[in-house]
């Protein structure tokens, strides 16, 4: 602890500047000297550390240091040194998307749930039943969405990617160990699972998209650019309360929009903004999709009124007729798991049945 207090005073100077050899000599005195010290005086330096390293402004950092008498820091420096001095702590702990799991001891099959843009893992209630008795299930909140909180990994990522997202399912499969896993998507998280089995085929073992997503018609063009336009002008909520109701605008299709917008209403403004953002490369994405067969049984699940992405769902079906087939069901819109849970676990279940 003497040590200690020596490093920290040389650091209370009234000098603006610091010679560089000098902090690294003390850093070094301080990191060697608490191997020696109590765990609660380890684990107080290494939270004020941690703390330092996920502030991204300046002043705040600036006032962190104030605060534990080291006010004269060149504190860029010190972070880029602290960087890495913990950087095996952050690769101990492995920092994942929030997911729940639902174990079934009678089998080794899993089935991993994966939900739209604005949506969380509470929107596969109606099905979590049904599949838990015949599978391990596998529920995931995507990046900013239900219980997944930004971290440091995603804090300094100013633009979010389709394969940085998949990149984070992955992340939990191996984090739970699940070799291969059938995927069961809704909107958005169909483009999630497609990208997934672009990157990582052998570990798709198949794919049932509902209201999925392969061509962006006028209409979603037109939605795309207002909102673009309108992102940084109007509440995040107010656009997505439009998007839900031009999407699904029947009355028939209320109890998805208010489900989605519910949920949405845990979004933060600039995340919003960041998964908006992947609209930029949707298109070249969804082309390549449409050209692409792959060699992973494929199931379409689309609602008869899901008009905005049936008929270009029907035409990809008809040239991937080798591994995808398509089930459409009656008086459904966009979110058929959630208008029309029985018909949509029935045509799940059995296809899963013959793809294991």
């Amino acid at each position: 602890m003497i040590i200690l207090k020596k490093c920290i005073k040389n650091y209370n100077s009234r000098s603006s500047k610091i010679n560089s050899s000098v902090v690294t000599i003390d850093f070094r005195i301080v990191f060697s000297t608490l191997k020696f010290c109590s765990e609660s005086i380890w684990y107080s330096f290494l939270s004020f550390s941690i703390s330092l390293f996920s502030i991204n402004n300046p002043f705040i950092g600036v006032i962190f240091l104030q605060i534990y008498g080291i006010q004269s820091l060149n504190w860029h420096y010190f972070l880029l040194r602290l960087r890495f001095k913990i950087k095996v702590i952050f690769l101990q702990k492995k920092h994942v998307i929030n997911y729940t799991i639902y174990e079934n001891k009678n089998t080794d099959q899993w089935v991993t749930f994966v939900h739209g843009a604005g949506g969380s893992s509470s929107i596969w209630f109606k099905q979590i039943r049904d599949f838990k008795k015949q599978y391990n299930v596998l529920l995931l909140d995507l990046r900013g969405h239900g219980e997944s909180k930004p971290t440091l990994k995603t804090a300094f990522k100013q633009k979010y990617t389709f394969s940085a997202l998949a990149n984070d399912i992955l992340e939990v499969l191996d984090f739970v160990k699940i070799k291969k896993s059938h995927f069961v998507g809704i909107s958005l998280g169909t483009i999630l699972i497609r990208q997934l089995a672009e990157m990582y085929p052998e570990r798709v073992q198949s794919m049932i998209l509902g209201g999925a997503i392969l061509k962006m018609n006028f209409r979603s063009q037109v939605l795309m650019r207002l909102g673009n336009m309108f992102k940084y002008v109007l509440p995040y909520l107010v656009l997505y309360k439009f998007f839900a109701f031009v999407i699904m605008p029947k009355k028939s299709h209320k109890q998805s929009r208010l489900l989605f917008i519910n949920e949405a209403k845990k979004l933060y403004q600039k995340e919003f903004i960041k998964w908006f953002k992947l609209t930029a490369e949707i298109n070249p994405v969804l082309k390549w999709f449409r050209q692409v067969e792959l060699n992973i049984p494929t199931l379409y699940v689309m609602g008869e009124e899901d008009y905005m992405f049936l008929p270009s769902v029907r035409k990809v079906v008809e040239n991937h007729y080798k591994s995808s087939e398509l089930f459409v069901i009656e008086k459904c819109g966009h979110v058929v798991n959630v208008e029309q849970p029985n018909a949509f676990n029935d045509a799940v279940l059995s296809f899963i049945s013959t793809a294991k």
